[in-house]
Order: C-alpha cells, then structure tokens, then sequence
C-alpha cells in the first residue's frame, strides 16, 4: 500500500494568465512523455466569466467546493453549486464559466487521459460513527468542508479542509472516513485501464 498525505497548505497557488483565478495541483501521474498526464488532480479558485482549458483526449470530472458556477457550451448550460453532482464531460468541450452574482467560486477536478485510466467521483457528507470506502484502483479522500479522520490497515490520519490523501495499492482492503464534528468528502476510485 503507498500512501500519500497532501495538505492544503502546502500545495503551492498558480495564477492564471488571464487574472481571473488560481489553480493548485494536487497530484499528478504519468507514464507518457514529458509534460503529459495520466492522471492531474487539481483544485481551482476563480471569479468573473473565463473559458476552461482545452484538454483533448482527457475525461473530467468537476465538483464546485464554494460559490456557484454556471457552466455553457453547445452542450449544455448548468449551474453548479457545492451541493451539485459531479459534472463529467470530455476534456475538449469547449466551455465558459462564470461565477454567480459576483462570488468568487471553489472546484475541484479530476482528469484522466481517455482510453488509459477510468475515474469516478462522489461527495458525501461523513458520518460520526464513520463509513467505509474501498476502490479497485487508487483510492482518493479529498475534505471539502470540516475535518475528518481517515483509517485505513496501519495508516491513520485527521485531514481538515482543502487536504487530500490518495491510497494506490489496495488490494482489496476497506478504508473508513469518520467526521470529527461535521465533515463533507470528495471520494474517487482512479484506475489505470
């Protein structure tokens, strides 16, 4: 089992070229060339109306933390709020999004490279008593909101708002999440194909 532990606070903010916002990766994997991604989990903060980055060949899901978001393309046109479902599309749509009534908007993303890795995601709200998790790939607990404490075999640790602790190698083991007062989680099952 490998582990990784990413606090919030020591993920490092990105502004955007355009000033409306700033992303934060969290993690990110690859077996390709230089400069491509696997995997890239990342969260962003942006303002006003800005167009998303095309990213062709990749599936994403995206998850509003904060704020509320409405989202148009020739697709679709949707408002997202943190209490939304997420919100799978493929990576090249092309797609403007713009914060609602002046709030400055939260998300959180996950991006898989089409045809090489499959990823699911879902939010929760956590129970005291705890819930158990398990993934066929690699297990992601992101807390959106609150604090919580995450077990799983001989690790153990209290995540607080904004961290993220991703678990490869489960092998068929069970985690649990357990909230200490109130949690809200972001969870994602990521498997290579």
């Amino acid at each position: 089992m490998d582990i990784t532990l990413i606090r919030h606070a020591e993920t490092t903010p990105t502004p955007w070229k355009n000033g409306m916002g700033v992303g934060r990766n969290i993690a990110m994997w690859s077996r390709q060339a230089a400069g491509e991604f696997d995997v890239l989990i990342a969260t962003a903060e942006m303002s006003g109306t800005v167009p998303f980055s095309s990213y062709p060949g990749v599936d994403r899901s995206l998850l509003v933390t904060a704020g509320r978001l409405l989202l148009k393309s020739t697709h679709r046109e949707t408002v997202l709020s943190k209490d939304s479902e997420p919100l799978v599309f493929a990576g090249e749509e092309k797609i403007i999004g713009t914060a609602i009534g002046g709030e400055r908007v939260q998300d959180f993303n996950v991006l898989s490279k089409r045809g090489v890795v499959h990823h699911t995601l879902a939010r929760w709200e956590v129970p005291a008593l705890g819930r158990e998790i398990s993934a066929s790939g690699s297990l992601l607990v992101h807390i959106q909101e609150g604090q919580a404490k995450v077990l799983c075999e001989a690790f153990e640790a209290q995540l607080h708002t904004g961290d993220t602790v991703i678990i490869n190698e489960l092998s068929g083991q069970t985690c649990s999440v357990k909230s200490i007062g109130h949690a809200i989680c972001i969870v994602g099952d990521i498997e290579y194909l």
